[in-house]
This record gives C-alpha cells, sequence and structure tokens, in this order.
C-alpha cells in the first residue's frame, strides 16, 4: 500500500473534478532540464505522443491552422519529435518552424520531417526566430516555463499582423493554473475540449494577444 499523503491524492484525483483541484493543490511549473529531456527522448519514453491516441488535439490544431489561412507561415514552439507537422504540413506549401530544448528530440524530428519544416533546439524561453509567424503553436509546453504568462506574451511578439496563437494543454491541475496566469494577456478568439478514447482531455484554445 501507498502512503496515507499518497492514498489522499489518489482520491483527491478521482472524487473531485480537475478545475477545483486546480485550486486546492499547489505546484509551481513542472519543469524539466535538457538532459533529462535528452535522455526521455532517447530512451523513448515520449514516443506515445505519435500514438493515434494522441490524434485528436493534433487534428483540432492542424485545422485551426487550415481555417486561418492554407499557407500561413507555422512556429511550433515544444515540438518535440516533430509529430504536429505532418499534421500542419500535409498537403500544403507553407514555411514551418518547430523549435523544442531537447538536440535529441531535434534529430528525430528532422528524421522525419515532412517537405518544407524546420527544426531548431533552442530554450523556448529565450528563442527569437528573428521573423514573424501567422500561427504560434503552444502545444504542451506552456505549464513547464516558469512563467508562462511572459512566455505567451513573448511569442505574441513575433506574431504577423492578424496572426493568432493556438495553445494546447494536457487537462491536469498545472495546466489550469498555468492557463490562469496566461489569460488576462490574451483574447480568446475558440477553445475546445479535447477527449480522447482512453478518458484524456485537452484544452486547446485559439487565440490572439489582448490589446
Amino acid at each position: 500500500m501507498g502512503s496515507l499523503s499518497q492514498v489522499s491524492r489518489r482520491l483527491l484525483r478521482r472524487t473531485v473534478p480537475v478545475e477545483v483541484r486546480s485550486y486546492l493543490t499547489r505546484g509551481g511549473p513542472t519543469g524539466i532540464d535538457r538532459t533529462t529531456w535528452d535522455q526521455e527522448y532517447a530512451t523513448g519514453q515520449w514516443a506515445k505522443l505519435g500514438d493515434f491516441t494522441e490524434m485528436p488535439r493534433y487534428a483540432l490544431i492542424a485545422g485551426y491552422t487550415r481555417s486561418l489561412s492554407v499557407a500561413a507561415s507555422v512556429l511550433d514552439v515544444g515540438c518535440g519529435q516533430g509529430h504536429l507537422s505532418n499534421w500542419v504540413c500535409q498537403d500544403t506549401e507553407r514555411r514551418y518552424l518547430g523549435i523544442d530544448l531537447s538536440s535529441v528530440a531535434v534529430e528525430q524530428a528532422r528524421a522525419r520531417a515532412p517537405r518544407g519544416a524546420r527544426f531548431e533546439a533552442a530554450d523556448a524561453a529565450t528563442f527569437d526566430p528573428c521573423e514573424s509567424f501567422d500561427i504560434i503553436v503552444l502545444n504542451e509546453m506552456l505549464y513547464y516555463m516558469d512563467q508562462p504568462e511572459v512566455v505567451v506574451e513573448r511569442y505574441g511578439r513575433f506574431l504577423a499582423p492578424g496572426g493568432a496563437l493556438i495553445i494546447s494543454m494536457f487537462r491536469v491541475p498545472e495546466s489550469l493554473r498555468a492557463w490562469r496566469r496566461c489569460a488576462p494577456r490574451l483574447e480568446v478568439l475558440d477553445q475546445v475540449l479535447v477527449r480522447g478514447s482512453k478518458g484524456t482531455e485537452w484544452n486547446v484554445w485559439l487565440c490572439k494577444p489582448a490589446q
């Protein structure tokens, strides 16, 4: 049997809605250092992100990019092994750049990159693309950041006129806390709760910087 605190946490997860738990529980960002990310990608711990159970959120994000413009340029922040690029670049000629802290993930992404996709190893907190994009995707990465609201504001400055941010986060207390910090700096154009076949849920928001 687990400790009393472990039992209490499991009971809390089963009986209390995630929105309520995001207020009841404490915790900062779920930060992981570069070395750990590299080790986890090298040993296949994140291969599951290419599984069909992840399709719902990828399909929605790709749909948002197409609804804005089939030729839109895309910056994918926290791209991991580049799974989203295959959805975003499918049947289109578009400028796509994916960045990730893990150089191992970036090399894996390059090995399977669709035509037109580029990948760079970079820290999302400090990266400067030196160019603007029509769409910037912050996919499953904000709750890893010390100051997610600063990251949102930073990437808003790299949007082309009329551009949009697409934010996706696995629906857990940490992500909802990160969203509450970011929300005052954003205008939400659309939002969807996505539920996968195994009960996994994601919140996906289409936004632009608040004026």
